[in-house]
């Protein structure tokens, strides 16, 4: 897959769609579980929430989590591709690649993707697409 942000928008079609949420409903799911592994993290709620609307034109999506979370120097690179947020051995097996895709995938479909989060409380990821015609 190009990476390269310059190139045209493309049409939003289930497989692309399914890939991007795939990837962040997984990365969500492995920050829920890797903050089991850190005991001096007093809150232990384990939650998932997907939400979506209509908004200004566009459809939103939002992906939140009550995982590990993250410190802002890593929120600066999550989708350079090849970075890892992962803390925990385990969930280093990945590539680096899921966020760097994701966000090639919304840019080429005119969207954006913003990413939330705070280190022992989770993360939101926000992806915002244009609406069909």
């Amino acid at each position: 897959l190009d990476l390269d942000p310059d190139i045209p928008p493309i049409m939003a079609d289930h497989n692309r769609l399914e890939q991007v949420f795939v990837n962040l409903v997984s990365n969500a799911i492995d920050a829920i579980d890797e903050k089991r592994e850190h005991p001096e993290i007093a809150d232990r709620t384990r939650r998932l929430r997907i939400r979506s609307y209509a908004d200004n034109g566009q459809v939103v999506a939002e992906v939140n989590d009550t995982g590990i979370g993250m410190p802002a120097d890593i929120q600066d690179r999550v989708f350079e591709p090849f970075f890892t947020a992962a803390q925990s051995p385990a969930r280093r097996d990945g590539l680096g690649l899921g966020l760097a895709i994701v966000k090639s995938l919304v840019t080429k479909l005119g969207g954006r993707i913003e990413l939330q989060s705070r280190a022992g409380k989770g993360t939101t990821v926000v992806v915002s697409l244009p609406l069909a015609d």
